[in-house]
């Protein structure tokens, strides 16, 4: 997760249940997939981004990024 967790209603994801989260406006979520990308760029290759963006986040937010792509 996020080392900065100021956001309690989605542990700073920016993702609940519902959708983005209306406290934060889906900043976390934001977070989440630049330390994705720059993971990515570290290791140009689509497991590598898929992998360091479900290490960042909770199954079920994973979920919902995938699903949104």
């Amino acid at each position: 997760m996020l080392k900065n967790r100021s956001c309690s209603w989605c542990d700073s994801t920016g993702i609940t249940e519902k959708g983005f989260c209306c406290m934060c406006k889906g900043k976390g979520y934001m977070e989440v997939i630049d330390q994705a990308v720059f993971a990515a760029k570290q290791q140009p290759n689509l497991s590598c981004l898929i992998r360091a963006i479900s290490k960042h986040t909770t199954p079920e937010q994973f979920s919902n990024i995938m699903n949104d792509c």
